[in-house]
Order: structure tokens, then sequence, then C-alpha cells
């Protein structure tokens, strides 16, 4: 399964017996797929964590990834995956604050 819009508030996380269950929410931008590429699933997860905010901790976090691909072929290279998705969400962040400072540049110069 791939998620384009995948971000905090389209998942659901349960406690069920002890064990962590996730439910995805807002269907409209689910692509099922028998086999997603090691790409789709960095990228899902990146754009999920550059949504969650900073006070949100690292534990948790972890906690979700390593429930995210247990089940997974993607869990041996779970190092590589968490390696490569940090560095996306770097990009991303950084790319969406390029974009936030533009536009209030653009929001100033039309002030004056």
């Amino acid at each position: 399964m791939h998620h384009r819009d995948m971000k905090g508030e389209n998942l659901l996380i349960k406690d069920e017996d002890g064990r962590a269950r996730i439910y995805f929410l807002d269907f409209d931008s689910v692509r099922f797929k028998r086999c997603v590429s090691f790409y789709r699933v960095v990228k899902n997860l990146a754009q999920l964590a550059a949504s969650l905010p900073y006070c949100f901790p690292m534990q948790p976090r972890l906690r979700f990834f390593l429930t995210y691909v247990k089940d997974s072929p993607f869990y041996v290279h779970r190092k590589e995956l968490l390696l490569r998705t940090a560095g996306m969400t770097s990009k991303r962040i950084a790319r969406w604050l390029r974009i936030y400072r533009r536009g209030l540049r653009t929001l100033e110069e039309a002030r004056r």
C-alpha cells in the first residue's frame, strides 16, 4: 500500500492487547500495489515524519517506525530505511522552510 498523503492526521494508532495497530484514514490518496518499492516506503515515512510537530518525542516515532516495518520485507533493511528516511525528512523540512520564508518576503513586499 502506498499513501500519497501520509501525515499524522491520516493515522490512528490503537493499542490492542499490548500490540500497536496502525489504521490508515483518508483513502482518497491510497494506491494498493502488490509490492511497494523501497523508495516509496522511505517517501511515505519521510512525509509522515515531516508532518509531525517537533515536540513529538523521538521514542514514539521510533516505536511507530518499528511497528510499521516489523511485518514487511523491509524489516531486514530497517537501519538503511531509517537513515534514508531521516535524510529525506530533513530535505522536506528545509524545502518547506524555504517556501514559507519566500511567502513571508512576498507578504512583506505587498504590505509596502
